[in-house]
C-alpha cells in the first residue's frame, strides 16, 4: 500500500479515536504513559490476545521521543463492522505490532550451523537462527538480519539434488516503499557501516539532529509529488525512476545545483536547531537564501540553456518561434509539420541560449569549447552552423 494512502487511512483512524497520533518519528513510548498503556492492554486482552504489561528501556524511553510517542491503538477498540477493508488492514498492522511488543508468550530462538558436504570436494556452511517457540513472531515478522533456518535433527531427509546454474550479476535492487522510507530516515547509515546491535541510538541521533531527509509528516507528500510530477513511478510497492526524473537529475548537474544528501541534511539540521531554540528562524532562512543566490551567481552564460518555454529566435524553415523544450530547442510549428530542432546537449556540451540565439540570427554560433568526440573521447572546439535547416559543425 502506498505511503500516502496508508497515512490517509491512519489519519482517519486517529480522528475516530482508534489510534494515537500517526505522524510520529518514534518507536518508543513515554514514561508518563505507562498507566495509559495498562488500560489499553486490558482492552486488548479481552480480544483474546496473549499480552501483559512490560517495562524497560526497549519500550519506554523518553530520550528517543522528540514530540510524540510511538503509534499505538487506543483503549477505544472498533467493532468489526465499523471499519472498511483497507482500514482493517492498517489498524490490524498497528494492533499486531502492539501485541508483539507486549506479548506474554516467550519467543525462543537458537543459533544453528548447518554443514553440507559435497562428497570430498567442498563443504558449505549455513549459519542462522532457528525459531523454537514462535512467541511474539506470530504477530510481527522476525526482522533480525540472521537467516532463518529449518529446525533439523540428525537423520532428517533434505533435498540434495543440487545442480549448477549460470547466472548474470544483477544491478542494485530498486527501492521499495519500506527500503526508501528506511533510507530517508537515516541516509548516512551505510556510510557509517554500523554494526547491527540491539541499540538503535544512532538511528534516533540522526533523526534528532535533522540528518533524515524529510520528516514523518512531510515525507509522504514529497514522494507523492515526485510521482505526480512524472519523476518516479510506483508499481507493486517498487519505485522506478522515469525519463522525467533522469532529465531532472541531468538538468541539475548541468546547472551545478547540488541536491545530494549531504547538502539536504545541512538544511535539515538547521531546522532542527530552530525547533530546539538553538538557531533563529532568520538564520535558517538565510542559509537557504545564500544557497539559492550561489546557484544563480555561478551560472555560466556560455552554458546557460534557460528554462522550458523560453523563446530563442525564429525557425529557419517556417519562421515561427523556436522555444526551449525539455530536451533542446524546437520549432513551435511542429504540429504543422515543421521538424526543426537542436539538442541542448551535443556530445556532452550544453548549448547555451546565447549561442542558440546567435545561430538562429546569423546562421552560426560562437566557437564552443568542450565537445567530446564519440570516437576518440577527446575534447574539441567548433562552431555550430545552419545548412539547409540543419545544424552542423563548422571547424573553419
Amino acid at each position: 500500500m502506498p505511503m500516502e494512502e496508508s497515512l490517509k487511512i491512519l489519519q482517519g483512524l486517529y480522528e475516530k479515536g482508534y489510534v494515537t497520533y500517526p505522524r510520529t518519528n518514534s518507536e518508543y513510548l513515554a514514561e508518563a504513559e505507562k498507566d495509559k498503556i495498562k488500560m489499553i492492554l486490558d482492552g486488548v486482552k479481552k480480544l483474546g490476545y496473549p499480552v501483559e504489561f512490560k517495562t524497560g528501556k526497549n519500550i519506554f524511553d523518553d530520550s528517543k521521543i522528540e514530540a510524540h510517542s510511538a503509534l499505538t491503538p487506543t483503549y477505544k477498540i472498533p467493532q468489526k463492522d465499523a471499519l472498511s477493508g483497507d482500514e482493517k488492514k492498517v489498524y490490524g498492522a498497528v494492533m499486531r505490532r502492539f501485541v508483539a511488543v507486549f506479548c506474554s508468550e516467550e519467543c525462543e530462538v537458537q543459533k544453528q550451523e548447518i554443514k553440507i558436504a559435497v562428497g570430498d570436494l567442498e563443504e558449505f556452511t549455513l549459519k542462522g537462527t532457528v525459531i523454537l517457540k514462535a512467541g511474539w513472531t506470530k504477530f510481527d515478522d522476525y526482522t533480525k538480519k540472521d537467516k532463518l533456518l529449518p529446525d533439523l535433527d540428525k537423520g532428517d531427509k533434505v533435498n540434495i539434488d543440487f545442480k549448477p546454474q549460470e547466472k548474470e550479476t544483477t544491478p542494485p535492487k530498486h527501492y521499495t516503499i519500506e527500503t526508501l522510507n528506511n533510507y530517508l530516515k537515516n541516509p548516512f547509515r551505510e556510510d557509517k557501516q554500523n554494526i547491527e546491535t540491539e541499540d538503535d541510538a544512532e538511528e534516533y541521533r540522526a533523526v534528532f539532529e535533522g540528518l533524515e531527509l524529510g520528516t514523518e509528516a512531510t515525507r509522504t507528500g514529497i514522494i507523492d509529488n515526485a510521482i505526480k510530477s512524472g519523476y518516479i513511478s510506483l508499481k507493486k510497492d517498487v519505485y522506478s525512476i522515469l525519463s522525467g526524473g533522469e532529465f531532472l537529475i541531468e538538468s541539475l548537474k548541468r546547472m551545478n545545483i547540488s541536491m545530494d544528501k549531504y547538502k539536504t541534511s545541512e538544511f535539515g539540521k538547521a531546522l532542527k536547531k530552530v525547533y530546539h531554540g538553538e538557531m533563529a528562524i532568520g538564520e535558517s532562512v538565510k542559509l537557504a537564501e545564500d544557497e539559492i543566490k550561489r546557484v544563480f551567481e555561478n551560472r555560466e552564460k556560455d552554458k546557460d540553456d534557460g528554462f522550458v518555454g523560453d523563446i530563442v529566435g525564429k525557425c529557419p524553415l517556417c519562421k515561427k518561434d523556436v522555444a526551449r523544450t525539455r530536451f533542446g530547442y524546437s520549432c513551435t510549428g511542429y504540429r504543422d509539420g515543421c521538424k526543426f530542432s537542436v539538442n541542448n546537449v551535443i556530445l556532452g556540451r550544453t548549448i547555451s541560449m546565447e549561442n542558440m540565439e546567435k545561430l538562429l540570427k546569423t546562421g552560426e554560433s560562437d566557437i564552443i569549447d568542450g565537445f567530446i568526440s564519440k570516437h576518440t573521447g577527446k575534447e574539441f572546439s567548433a562552431k555550430l552552423k545552419l545548412e539547409n535547416g540543419k545544424t552542423v559543425f563548422d571547424f573553419n
